[in-house]
């Protein structure tokens, strides 16, 4: 609100929808002039949204939003606000409808939200997908005191404290390290409802202070030499406060390995670490990794909600070259190319805080859940989120996870592997050219034609 030079009211809107989800995910401003009800109302809302499938939909997937700034009133006076230079003005009967409310209606024609289904919750401590190539799996909701002893409800998780790693008995457990700001880590039973952990860890405000309230993997575990030669899948689940400030709370890491790149590689500048799982001021969760000497690549979010559970996955598939973020199943359209792997060195990872040329900085606030490290690329129902009975499926590693924001899909591979195939054997048959070698690969044929769930191919004779 300005004034202008007669002492009335000037109202200035700026509606800009970048950061949200898909740079905007449809959203637009319905500004309704209320003359009879004397005020501006403006709802923020999305066709877009409405016309999706429902079973692509994602908790971003809002058709309006009521957050502040989003939707509102304003009061506004017409009739007073042009008497100076229109005293015959008068607003009319009222007769009209709430236009507002139609836009609203006819944009949620159809359309019914984002829910989790009863069938996706775990069913209990172990009902999540397993995978044999694990590197870690750290449980903040089973995390120990140092005599051995679970953590109740708002309890410090202190000097002594234990993140288990669930993966193995190989020594990549967790360890609270230090005793400095003893009190700022807490134990919480709050975590994600596709988490089949018991709760989560959340650091309180740093109040601007370096120092970090830090979990270290042990020097020499195993966790800290990773072979991710052949790519790898990162989860975590975060939450971030209801007060959180870019300016206070901006560029705090998640996670991150005790490193800095110039003391690793030849002729670099860079003190970051090898790897940083954090959040910036502007609320994009960021996926840095230096994946070979020289080349590090970075993965921005959208602008993230806060006070909501978001389960993160971040996949490298070597052989599409490529670093995938999604956010609750939500492909998200800032990923990398031309990264492969992770920095093959002895580090420890840290969970809580970042670092500056090794120097403690970018302490984390809010809330970690269970985090997870796979080699290779997994699929959608090899995450976190999908549960055991679900589990099992070999990930597909020609074809990007489920919700990929890449071009191809699945579903539109599944004609050109039918054509590739038909065609082949087409040939063959109609220059009578390796039969026999032809009936030999029946078999490996209709298994690749089976896991695309297409029509097999009959015996040959």
């Amino acid at each position: 609100m300005d004034k202008n030079d007669a002492g009335h009211d000037v109202v200035s809107i700026l509606q800009d929808y970048q950061m949200a989800y898909q740079g905007g995910n449809g959203l637009l401003g319905v500004l309704e002039f209320d003359l009879s009800g004397k005020q501006l109302e403006m709802t923020a809302l999305s066709p877009w949204v409405a016309q999706k499938p429902h079973e692509e939909l994602t908790q971003f997937d809002k058709l309006t939003l009521d957050g502040k700034g989003d939707s509102y009133a304003i009061p506004f006076d017409f009739e007073q606000r042009f008497s100076s230079f229109s005293p015959d003005f008068t607003v009319g009967e009222g007769h009209q409808p709430d236009l507002a409310q139609r836009a609203r209606d006819i944009a949620a024609e159809g359309y019914r939200p984002y829910t989790i289904a009863e069938d996706e919750l775990p069913k209990g401590a172990d009902d999540f997908a397993k995978n044999d190539r694990t590197v870690f799996h750290w449980r903040p909701g089973q995390a120990q005191d140092k005599d051995g002893h679970a953590l109740a409800d708002g309890a410090p998780a202190g000097r002594g404290t234990t993140i288990p790693d669930i993966a193995s008995d190989s020594g990549s457990d967790l360890h609270r390290s230090g005793a400095m700001l003893g009190d700022r880590v807490t134990y919480s039973s709050d975590h994600h409802p596709l988490s089949s952990d018991a709760g989560s860890l959340f650091w309180s405000d740093p109040a601007g202070k370096v120092g970090n309230a830090e979990f270290r993997t042990d020097k020499g575990a195993a966790a800290n030499s990773v072979d991710t030669t052949k790519g790898y899948t990162f989860e975590s689940f975060v939450k971030i406060p209801k007060d959180f400030n870019g300016a206070q709370h901006g560029w705090g890491s998640a996670l991150s390995r005790d490193s800095a790149i110039n003391k690793l590689v030849d002729g670099s500048e860079d003190t970051d670490p090898t790897v940083m799982f954090g959040i910036s001021n502007l609320r994009e969760l960021r996926w840095w990794a230096e994946p070979k000497q020289g080349s590090g690549s970075t993965v921005w979010s959208h602008e993230v909600p806060k006070d909501e559970w978001m389960h993160i996955a971040v996949v490298n598939d070597p052989e599409r070259d490529s670093v995938e973020m999604f956010i609750n199943g939500a492909p998200i359209l800032r990923n990398a190319v031309g990264a492969e792997g992770l920095l093959p060195r002895d580090l420890q990872w840290v969970m809580g805080g970042g670092f500056d040329n090794q120097r403690p900085q970018d302490p984390w606030y809010g809330w970690i859940g269970e985090t997870r490290l796979t080699q290779g690329v997994l699929g959608k129902d090899e995450w976190l989120t999908a549960r055991a009975h679900d589990s099992g499926k070999p990930a597909d590693t020609t074809q990007p996870a489920t919700g990929s924001s890449a071009s191809s899909s699945g579903a539109s591979s599944k004609p050109a592997v039918l054509g590739a195939i038909l065609g082949i054997a087409g040939v063959a048959g109609l220059i009578g050219l390796a039969l026999p070698q032809l009936k030999a690969s029946i078999p490996q044929i209709n298994a690749l034609l089976r896991k695309y769930h297409l029509p097999t191919l009959p015996d040959l004779g």
